[in-house]
């Protein structure tokens, strides 16, 4: 075997990936699928997540550790969210890295936030972070700001709010009494020194990667430098329409596709607005959700409805989707070129639907204002609508032509953490005299 082989095996060999994400199919999915490229590339790759996200790894030969039950409602307050999910992942973040440091030459973290346990266990164990923004609203700017606060700073007293209340509610997150004291707790059992802000792992971060196009949402003046914009990460789907979806459309017609996300338990008013939009338009819909009305107390003849579907699959033959706002399910809209109508509720919900209106792609119907007559008439007017129905055409051909954004990260990563030569001595310094941290 040639000296450049051997380096590369080595590379591959010494290099782990862990990725690390507690949250729902929106935050779980484009990590799994940027683990899945580096797999094919022959890095070993673990990922740490809510139990339902075990199968989807496994077939895509991504080694998988639970951390969290499945989060099935994240409107609930952040006492409940974090002490219900987020909190009992941290014991078993710990378990695992205690193991994966051992058998590893050289352990890569990648994780979407800073709450996660893996920032603190990255430096008990002096392992680089990179860190990948799903979703734009994650990336903080002090002079354009996402949406909600988008407006205030917009506004007549912009200026004010940017100097002095924008500044304040991010300490507030960041200085948060109960997060912050039950991520102290923790690591006092590690050893670790207390932290005064949740942003302690920010000098770790070594690299930066949007997973999201820059056309998708330009770039505020006081982004990181340091930010490479790769696309959506959006794999094809391996798996086929259910017969019945296909009876369903070949009967009725493209329809259009209401979800409320895989966090929201609470769906029967959702889709009682839904039902009455397709009456009045007199089309065809289909309704994903679990929790949805089923059998006889369904939502009338013209509905379907389906636990789950992959979207690739479903708005591949729609017209139209109406949904929460979560980042996967806005790109999987822009990847078939539909116009989309976001009816948001939380976290980066309304930051995707300002989004959304900027490009021309769809419209935002806040949830007190959603019924079946402003669905309705938000749908007519875009289906009606040949700028919008440009715009969605111009997104969906950015998509097909700006390549694979899960191979373009993974090669990314590579890159950075495991060129072969570093891994060659790396893992060489590593044998001969013991353990070596690195800082990347």
């Amino acid at each position: 075997m040639s000296t450049t082989a051997t380096a590369t095996h080595d590379c591959r060999a010494a290099t782990r990936f862990v990725f690390s994400v507690c949250g729902t199919a929106g935050d779980a999915y484009p990590l799994i699928a940027i683990a899945a490229e580096l797999v094919r590339r022959g890095y070993p790759c673990h990922l740490l997540a809510n139990e339902p996200f075990e199968t989807l790894a496994a077939a895509q030969g991504v080694g998988f550790t639970a951390i969290a039950p499945p989060q099935e409602n994240n409107l609930t307050s952040v006492e409940h969210n974090f002490g219900t999910y987020l909190f009992p992942s941290y014991e078993r973040t710990f378990r695992f890295f205690e193991r994966e440091v051992k058998r590893s030459d050289q352990v890569v973290v990648v994780n979407t936030d800073n709450y996660s346990a893996s920032n603190s266990l990255a430096e008990l164990y002096d392992l680089p972070i990179c860190r990948a923004h799903v979703t734009p609203f994650t990336i903080r700017s002090w002079v354009d700001p996402a949406c909600p606060w988008k407006q205030q700073a917009r506004g007549p007293l912009g200026q004010t709010f940017l100097k002095y209340l924008l500044p304040r509610l991010y300490e507030t997150w960041d200085t948060y009494p109960f997060v912050l004291a039950r991520l102290n707790e923790h690591r006092r059992r590690w050893g670790l020194a207390e932290v005064r802000t949740l942003r302690h792992s920010e000098e770790r971060v070594r690299q930066r990667l949007a997973l999201f196009p820059r056309w998708y949402r330009a770039p505020a003046p006081d982004w990181p430098n340091n930010l490479a914009f790769h696309g959506f990460p959006l794999p094809r789907s391996t798996a086929e329409a259910p017969p019945i979806l296909s009876r369903h459309i070949e009967a009725h017609g493209r329809p259009l596709v209401f979800t409320p996300g895989t966090g929201v338990p609470d769906v029967d008013s959702f889709f009682t607005h839904a039902q009455r939009c397709c009456d009045l338009l007199r089309m065809p819909g289909v309704f994903l959700s679990p929790h949805a009305r089923r059998g006889a107390l369904g939502y009338g003849s013209r509905a379907l409805q389906l636990d789950y579907v992959d979207l690739e699959l479903v708005l591949a033959s729609a017209a139209l989707l109406v949904h929460h706002g979560g980042i996967g399910t806005t790109a999987r809209a822009l990847q078939a070129g539909i116009p989309q109508i976001i009816s948001p509720l939380a976290y980066d919900q309304p930051d995707n639907g300002w989004c959304i209106e900027q490009l021309g792609a769809g419209a935002t119907i806040q949830r007190a204002a959603l019924s079946g007559e402003s669905l309705a008439e938000a749908a007519s007017t875009l289906l009606g609508s040949e700028p919008t129905l440009a715009a969605v055409r111009q997104a969906r051909e950015r998509i097909a032509t700006g390549g694979d954004a899960a191979a373009a990260v993974a090669e990314s990563l590579a890159e950075a953490f495991a060129p072969p030569a570093r891994a060659e001595s790396t893992h060489r310094a590593r044998r001969d005299g013991g353990p070596v941290r690195e800082r990347l």
